[in-house]
């Protein structure tokens, strides 16, 4: 991997292996991320996805520098595994990709679970501005309720795979899956716009125009449509060793009918909501933060 972290923990700030002195720089030389011996020099950090110990190596040799995890079975001063975590770490995979199982749940990971809870009620609104760009939609309160109410039940904030930089759409995976998208609003740049406009039961109605985009509201002329969103194969790699990518299949379908109207795989940025929690001085949705306080109640674990 060519990604670290100085501390085990999910806010921490995520740094890019580049040479010796910048790594040294970042550590101040300081125990346990440099360990000296008679023989050698180790220098140690975080995976920034399991937050296990990982080893920087190749800093003199031919082989450009890289993290790699330094597994269960070695001892390590002061750094502790976590083999839970290790096993579901696109890092540390054998196969080309990790597929997210839906019903793993981490119930163990206490501070882990506080952070990401946490960290959804405060920033929800950042959450919420994610996704619509995202699938280029923009959808009603009581649909953001329900979807809370779906996610909470589902304890996918337990989830393995969730990580503070994929919230967002571990968000939308869980709680979104299945909803029914019929009177919500659509702008002409969604990745779902031609297929629906396309098809003959449904009648885009044009509500508002918005920085030279216009949005449509999903109807039908004669009667109630059921349009569903899917959503699967859920995707999480590391490409070449280095930053994670995501990526999940989106689909609409008719359920009446049993058509399926679309279905694309849909490539998640890695660092738009990071960067979004990061900009203090963004504008804030205090409604749909209100709302979120509402919904979500304080998390009490065993």
């Amino acid at each position: 991997m060519n990604k670290y972290k100085l501390e085990p923990q999910r806010s921490a700030e995520i740094y890019t292996i580049t040479d010796e002195n910048d790594f040294l720089n970042n550590v101040h030389g300081r125990f346990p991320f440099v360990q000296r011996t008679q023989c050698n020099v180790s220098y140690f950090a975080y995976c920034p996805f399991c937050l296990n110990p990982i080893q920087l190596v190749s800093y003199t040799g031919s082989v450009r520098a890289h993290g790699k995890h330094i597994g269960n079975g070695k001892k390590v001063l002061y750094f502790k595994w976590d083999y839970d975590r290790y096993k579901y770490c696109p890092y540390a995979s054998h196969k080309p990709y990790v597929l997210i199982e839906d019903n793993e749940r981490l119930e163990n990971l206490v501070d882990n679970i506080l952070y990401m809870y946490s960290l959804l009620k405060e920033n929800f609104d950042k959450v919420k501005y994610v996704i619509e760009i995202t699938l280029g939609m923009s959808f009603s309160k009581s649909f953001w309720k329900e979807s809370i109410d779906l996610f909470l039940n589902s304890r996918a904030y337990m989830s393995p795979y969730l990580t503070e930089r994929n919230l967002p759409y571990i968000f939308l995976y869980f709680a979104m899956q299945h909803q029914s998208i019929y009177g919500q609003i659509i702008s002409e740049n969604s990745i779902f716009f031609c297929a629906l406009k396309d098809y003959a039961d449904l009648d885009l109605t044009k509500v508002y125009s918005r920085q030279n985009t216009e949005y449509y509201k999903i109807s039908g002329p004669k009667r109630y449509i059921e349009l569903r969103l899917r959503l699967y194969d859920y995707k999480q790699q590391a490409v070449n060793g280095e930053d994670i990518s995501e990526s999940m299949v989106a689909a609409i379908d008719e359920r009446i009918s049993g058509k399926t109207l679309f279905e694309g795989r849909i490539i998640l940025s890695a660092d738009f909501f990071d960067n979004l929690v990061k900009k203090k001085d963004t504008f804030r949705d205090e409604k749909i933060l209100e709302m979120a306080s509402e919904n979500i109640p304080v998390l009490k674990l065993r």
